[in-house]
């Protein structure tokens, strides 16, 4: 209902010259889809679609979605649909800053893997202060949720807050420093149970789930700089600790394309990127990172005995190395009309305490989007 007003909204006749479109063809290949020592090749399209309208001046309205299939394994294709909202009340020459946003999504996969059919909701409130023209701060908040239509193993609704200080030093070196504690509500595999429960169709392993929180902290210096007029760098450190991690135990895989766990761990990771414009119409960006991450402990469904607690969840902890390279040939349409195409060449490299998770994977993905 929310998605039919906003497109009646935005297909009036008094609000095109406040719209903007983008559509958008990619296609891919990767001789890793689950980043395992599985090493499954295949090959996706994905075609994209977004609006955004501006009924004021300080608020945006987005409606996107898109749509993937893949060649080898065709259960993995799956739609998406997302809808959300950004507001900036405040104009450029005030000292305080107030952003709020908020989105929808929905994935929905094969029927075979309908049992990863999830929605989340997401919402940020952001509140910054300038107190000089090289110093900021700001302070803020997020709640996220996410659920599976099928089971509940895979829920999680989550709150941070933030904080954190900008500073322009030495001229042109932009340094960013933020802190953050989150709480993180989940089901958990209940570990009094000396074993599973047995349902109709094998281990009912819902039924053994208990509601949990997981607390963390987190910290992020940045530091970004011109290089040359045509070139800029950036570095990013994190760190994350779990206060509470050592008695959760979640159900599935804490990695794969589809885990609900993939995004969970703690730990400490690098990156650097370098962006330049110095080869004419071109926009070249590359980068390389390094993670340190500890998962989660996961009980596997499968054909394992779990009448023995002994058995109960497995630890993992990964040292994962990439680098990327990706091209962009902006090219001017009509009046302000932008076609885009690109490439990107993608290298990753895991080592696991977990055999399974040693891998490397390649990937290589081409596209087109057109922006009016």
């Amino acid at each position: 209902m929310v998605a039919a007003v906003m497109m009646m909204i935005v297909f009036s006749p008094n609000a095109r010259a406040d719209v903007r479109f983008e559509f958008g063809l990619n296609g891919g290949y990767t001789n890793n889809l689950f980043f395992d020592s599985s090493d499954v090749l295949d090959r996706h399209t994905t075609g994209t679609a977004a609006v955004k309208y501006y009924p004021l001046s300080w608020m945006e309205l987005n409606l996107s979605g898109h749509h993937s299939v893949y060649g080898e394994i065709p259960d993995l294709s799956s739609r998406m649909g997302k809808i959300g909202f950004v507001a900036i009340p405040l104009g450029q020459d005030s000292k305080l800053a107030v952003s709020l946003s908020g989105s929808y999504d929905g994935t929905r996969y094969h029927e075979n893997l309908g049992s990863f059919n999830n929605n989340n909701f997401n919402t940020r409130l952001a509140l910054g202060y300038r107190f000089r023209p090289s110093l900021a701060g700001r302070f803020g908040g997020t709640i996220q949720t996410t659920s599976y239509l099928a089971s509940e193993s895979g829920d999680k609704r989550s709150a941070e807050v933030f904080a954190g200080l900008n500073a322009t030093v030495l001229r042109n070196n932009s340094f960013d420093l933020e802190f953050g504690y989150g709480v993180a509500d989940y089901q958990t595999i209940d570990r009094s149970l000396k074993s599973l429960p047995v349902g109709p169709n094998g281990w009912d392993f819902d039924a053994a789930l208990r509601s949990a929180t997981l607390r963390s902290i987190y910290v992020s210096p940045r530091l970004s700089r011109p290089l040359g007029s045509k070139t800029g760098m950036n570095l990013t450190l994190l760190y994350r600790n779990f206060q509470n991690a050592d008695s959760a135990l979640v159900l599935g895989s804490s990695t794969g394309l589809l885990s609900p766990w993939s995004s969970v761990w703690e730990g400490k990771s690098v990156t650097l990127t370098v962006k330049t414009y110095l080869i004419k119409t071109l926009t070249v960006s590359t980068g390389v990172g390094y993670w340190s991450k500890a998962y989660l402990q996961t009980l596997e469904p499968g054909g394992n005995d779990y009448r023995s607690r002994s058995k109960w969840g497995t630890g993992r902890e990964d040292i994962q190395k990439r680098v990327y390279l990706q091209v962009l040939r902006p090219i001017t349409v009509w009046r302000d009309g932008l076609l885009q195409p690109k490439i990107q060449i993608d290298y990753t490299h895991n080592n696991s305490t977990n055999e399974l998770f040693n891998f490397s994977g390649f990937s290589i993905d081409t596209g087109v989007s057109l922006q009016f």
